[in-house]
């Protein structure tokens, strides 16, 4: 859809440089927003996430944002959520499946995010620690 902005956020290990000079400064759509800010500022922004092979995608969904994993049948796949039982990750291997997916998640009705977010403090729960005086008692002399 063309009133939609897309976020590109580089991996912290990249320089959005780099990533400019790959396809150029003028060859980006004008929906097209390279993201400088944080991590956690993007994804308050977003509907839904595209990623491969990042902590971030556990990180995605602990927040009930959906999550589109980009998977290759070429290399090994990191896919540290294959045990979720959740229609809220989408995994994609061709471009036709990760078509199929952007417009699943484009359009979320409202019951659906809110199912989303009650599930993401479930798999938050599953993966992440509480912080307390227990749980950082390692960190503390």
């Amino acid at each position: 859809k063309e009133n939609i902005k897309i976020l590109i956020k580089a991996h912290p290990d990249y320089e959005v440089e780099t990533l400019i000079r790959v396809f150029g400064r003028n060859h980006w759509p004008n929906r097209f927003e390279i993201f400088s800010g944080s991590f956690f500022e993007a994804i308050y922004r977003a509907r839904f996430v595209i990623s491969a092979n990042s902590s971030s995608m556990i990180e995605v969904v602990a927040f009930g944002i959906p999550l589109i994993f980009l998977g290759s049948q070429m290399t090994l796949n990191q896919d540290m959520l294959s045990d979720l039982d959740t229609d809220m990750v989408s995994k994609c291997y061709s471009p036709g499946e990760l078509v199929s997916a952007i417009n699943r998640f484009m359009d979320l009705p409202l019951d659906k995010i809110g199912e989303y977010s009650q599930s993401g403090n479930k798999i938050r729960d599953l993966f992440f620690e509480p912080v307390n005086e227990r749980t950082l008692s390692a960190f503390i002399n």
